[in-house]
């Protein structure tokens, strides 16, 4: 509260009853949890019978305390019936400062908006007593003001997303179950609002439609402790699916909290889940998360009958295949020779099936990524043997099993079959993958090599994939060739700048490539076209590709005419689906979110099309400067000592006060506050989202992406 000072703020206090103190500390983020410091004691005493067994913060913002006044504490030394035992006396300590007291409104006998209304206030006593106060009005009545509040709010508040929180607070205080206000705080840019919100996602599951559909970005969320509180949430949920979708978890970094949150998740929830996997119902989306969720459950037990119903005459291609999938992902050494190395295993009925044994190879080829298990003795001749197989699916698996265990006996077949003109294209390409895969980039002068051999086009382009793992300048240099040399077809070139775009980087040594050709307008345009169809552009090539298209950075002259007549072929021709792919290709979610996903720089998008008309969607869409939605204004700041700064202005008590500047670092969600004196040029800067990019577009693709967003989506 403002009763304490500023070094007090958001310090904690406990009362240390054997030390004869009050010590404080003060929290920081470590991980899904914090890091605790200890400071000065708010309070300590020489007197023995000080015992401060309770702390609060009153009414008035001063300090509390509850002081036991006792000399003995403890029963195991001291008989109880001790005579130094004080029965009589105990005292209330009050601790306060000079500054003037913060009291509360009556809020029993206030209006339910002053109630509502006070959930704004910097007392965290006040905000307390405010949802106590709501507890004894009618829910209908609770929600209604919650939300005439919340929609009175100025988001360019520095508060905003706090009074947010706090709404959706005080109706989880009354369990009024609410989507929307439970949804923004989902989005909101501070990860403990988002935090909080998913975790009443888990606790509201039962009155919400589809709570693991919530709760799936949260698992993936940048802040460490909102993936702890989703998947806490997921097993609240007695679903099968929940643990699919908390094991998504494993692919983030994790640390104790989240480790333990996990194990018990999946010991919760296992006998929901595990009826499920066992009858092959339950499907996760690679090996690493199904064997998390093994690991923790006691997988030996679960892979032990998945072995046994693999010789099942029961089952068909694709649950055999399911089932090896799941012993693979989790078995012992003496499993992975069992189920990928002996070819006795892949005996059935009506005789030897390759095509499994290949599969086989293939996921443990793939799960050496992040599992790499390998049969003890000797399997490397029985590897070799597979190797020279005269089953295709057999022998590229085991190429591809050789390269990721980086076999030396083995190496000689590699460079053997990715040479062979006579060998299949899987064999070829198992090959070139293999060399991508053996360590230290030994394949790398090999897949040089082969760069000037003859090819089809799918083999060169799968032969440039896998030199991008270990040359990515060099592969981008091919693939620019091909792309622009050889008459490939559409699908063909989409693929292509795909496979170009998989490495970190490889946007812009792909935008340096294509400025030094010569293109065609027919070229470009085909660049273009294949690269909104990745989904994958970057800015730094659309702009590469506009400059060879001679297409102006310019928007063209506001015209409420051209508006009607964009929204009427949008109406008539727009396919909102397709506008969704283009949204994503022309880095829109870089800035923007929808439904929980994108950044934070730009307004949230989520049901744009129930809020805007379509006119003032294409208005913003096509001309972003001629309205920027509130608290979206960036501001240029240069200060006395030279420094630039830009972000979006914030309101804060404290600058409107004293003239100067709080200004949102929308980069580093940061506030930088800054003093009059300080400042020496402030520019107001046009919008964030840059003009003439739908200039990029053809006719057909600004109607769909028109449409897109006009499109009134009810989730």
């Amino acid at each position: 509260g403002r009763h304490l000072p500023a070094g007090y703020q958001g310090h904690f206090v406990v009362g240390d009853f054997k030390q004869n103190r009050i010590k404080r500390f003060s929290l920081e983020d470590r991980g899904s949890g914090f890091r605790l410091n200890w400071e000065e004691p708010l309070l300590k005493s020489s007197h023995r019978n000080f015992r401060p067994v309770d702390v609060k913060v009153g009414p008035d913002g001063a300090v509390y305390v509850v002081d036991w006044y006792n000399p003995i504490t403890c029963h195991q030394d001291d008989a109880y019936r001790h005579p130094d035992r004080d029965k009589a006396h105990g005292r209330i300590w009050r601790i306060s400062t000079k500054r003037d007291i913060t009291l509360p409104p009556d809020l029993l006998k206030a209006g339910v908006d002053e109630v509502v209304e006070s959930l704004a206030s910097p007392e965290h006593v006040t905000r307390y007593l405010a949802k106590r106060a709501l507890t004894v009005r009618g829910d209908a009545e609770v929600s209604l003001a919650i939300h005439r509040w919340v929609n009175s709010l100025d988001p360019a508040q520095i508060d905003y997303s706090h009074n947010l929180f706090e709404a959706l607070n005080a109706l989880a205080t009354l369990e009024i179950v609410d989507r929307t206000l439970l949804e923004q705080n989902l989005v909101s840019p501070d990860p403990n609002a988002r935090a909080f919100a998913a975790r009443m996602v888990g606790r509201w599951s039962d009155r919400l439609d589809s709570p693991l559909t919530l709760l799936t970005p949260m698992v993936s969320d940048t802040h460490p402790r909102v993936r702890l509180e989703a998947v806490i949430a997921c097993a609240a949920i007695p679903s099968p699916q929940s643990i699919v979708v908390a094991a998504k978890v494993v692919h983030d970094e994790k640390d104790d909290w989240i480790d333990y949150a996990f194990r018990q998740a999946v010991r919760y929830l296992s006998p929901v889940w595990r009826p499920a996997f066992e009858k092959g119902d339950l499907q996760f989306e690679n090996g690493a998360e199904l064997a998390a969720v093994l690991s923790e459950s006691g997988g030996g037990e679960l892979v032990d009958s998945l072995k046994r119903s693999f010789d099942s005459p029961n089952l068909d291609f694709e649950t055999r295949l399911e089932v090896l999938a799941k012993i693979l992902s989790a078995g012992e050494p003496k499993d992975i020779y069992e189920f990928s190395i002996n070819s006795k295993t892949f005996e059935f009925g009506d005789g030897y099936d390759g095509n499994l044994h290949g599969k086989a190879l293939r996921m443990v080829a793939e799960n050496a990524r992040y599992r790499d298990v390998r049969p003890n003795g000797d399997w490397q001749s029985r590897l070799i043997e597979l190797v020279g197989s005269p089953s295709v699916p057999v022998r590229s698996g085991a190429i591809l099993l050789a390269g990721a265990w980086d076999v030396d006996a083995c190496k000689a077949q590699i460079y053997s079959a990715a040479e062979d003109i006579g060998a299949t294209d899987q064999v070829r390409i198992a090959a070139f993958q293999a060399l991508a895969l053996l360590e230290q980039g030994q394949g790398r002068d090999e897949l040089l090599k082969l760069l000037d051999s003859s090819l089809s086009i799918d083999l060169r382009m799968e032969l440039i994939r896998a030199l991008a793992d270990l040359d990515s300048a060099r592969s981008i240099e091919e693939g620019v060739e091909l792309l622009l040399v050889s008459g490939i077809d559409d699908e063909s070139r989409q693929r292509l700048l795909s496979i170009l775009l998989q490495h970190r980087g490889a946007s812009q040594q792909l935008s340096l490539e294509i400025q030094k050709w010569e293109l065609s307008r027919k070229q470009a345009e085909q660049l273009l076209a294949a690269l909104l169809s990745t989904g994958r552009a970057e800015q730094q090539l659309l702009s590469v590709l506009a400059l060879k298209l001679g297409v102006s950075p310019k928007p063209p002259e506001f015209s409420e005419s051209l508006i009607r007549s964009l929204k009427q072929q949008s109406l008539m021709a727009g396919d909102a689906e397709r506008g969704e792919v283009v949204f994503k290709a022309v880095a829109c979610t870089s800035c923007h979110r929808v439904k929980g996903q994108g950044g934070f720089i730009g307004p949230n998008l989520t049901g744009l099309g129930t809020t805007l008309s379509g006119e003032r969607i294409i208005e913003e869409l096509i001309w972003p400067n001629r309205q920027v939605k509130e608290g979206f204004t960036s501001l240029r700041v240069i200060t006395q000592d030279g420094k630039v700064l830009q972000g979006y202005e914030r309101k804060t008590k404290q600058s409107e006060a004293e003239g100067g500047l709080a200004l949102f670092d929308p980069l580093t969600q940061r506030l930088v506050t800054l003093n009059a004196d300080d400042i020496d040029t402030v520019q107001k800067s046009p919008s964030v989202m840059p003009e003439g990019l739908t200039n990029l577009l053809t006719s057909q693709q600004l109607s769909d992406l028109i449409a897109f967003l006009m499109r009134r989506d009810p989730e």
